[in-house]
C-alpha cells in the first residue's frame, strides 16, 4: 500500500465580481504561518497585501490580479519549503477593510488546489457568507511527514481581529 504523500504545492485563489454601479471593492487572501503555541513567531509570518511573503518565500501572495483559473488573487504554499518551526498555515478571506460583506461580491469564492491532488475546496462566499465580511477559511497542518487541509469557515469581525487571534500585534 503507497502512502500518501500529503499537500504539496497548494494554489488559493480568490474570485469575484462586484454588484454593478459599484466600485472600489475588492477580497484578499491572508495566511497566518504558526508555530506548536498556535501563534506567529513574529509579524513576518503574516501574509497579506502590505507583506507578499514569509517564510523565506514558502508562503507567496503571487497577485493581486491573477489569471489562473479566473482568479482575481491567488497565494501559494510550498509546504516542503515550510521551516520546520511552522506546524499550521491558517487561510483568511476578508474584504479589504472590512468595508463590504461578502453578499456584495457576486460569484465571490475562494478555492484551494493542489499540484499533485487538484481541486481540494471550493466555498461560494456570497452564498454561504454573505453577512460576513472575514473568514478563517481552512487550515494547512502537518501530519507527522505530510501536510493536511482542515477546513474551517470561521466568521471574523475583519482581519484585524483574525490577525490578533493569531498573535499578529495590530
Amino acid at each position: 500500500m503507497a502512502t500518501r504523500r500529503g499537500l504539496q504545492k497548494v494554489s488559493i485563489g480568490v474570485g469575484w465580481t462586484i454588484e454593478p454601479g459599484v466600485a472600489g471593492l475588492d477580497l484578499d487572501i491572508a495566511a497566518f504561518a504558526l508555530g506548536p503555541d498556535g501563534a506567529v513567531a513574529s509579524d513576518q509570518d503574516f501574509v497579506f497585501f502590505n507583506n507578499l511573503t514569509a517564510c523565506d518565500g514558502a508562503i507567496r501572495l503571487t497577485s493581486d490580479a491573477a489569471v489562473f483559473r479566473g482568479w482575481n488573487e491567488e497565494m501559494t504554499v510550498d509546504t516542503a519549503a515550510l521551516p520546520p518551526r511552522v506546524d499550521r498555515v491558517v487561510i483568511a478571506v476578508s474584504s479589504y477593510g472590512g468595508e463590504a460583506q461578502f453578499g456584495r461580491f457576486p460569484a465571490g469564492c475562494v478555492e484551494l488546489w493542489d499540484s499533485d491532488a487538484g481541486q481540494l475546496a471550493r466555498c461560494d462566499l456570497a452564498a454561504q457568507f454573505p453577512d460576513e465580511s472575514a473568514i478563517v477559511y481552512a487550515d494547512l497542518r502537518r501530519d507527522g511527514s505530510r501536510w493536511v487541509l482542515m477546513a474551517r469557515g470561521e466568521p471574523f469581525e475583519g482581519l484585524g481581529p483574525i490577525a490578533r487571534s493569531m498573535g499578529v500585534k495590530v
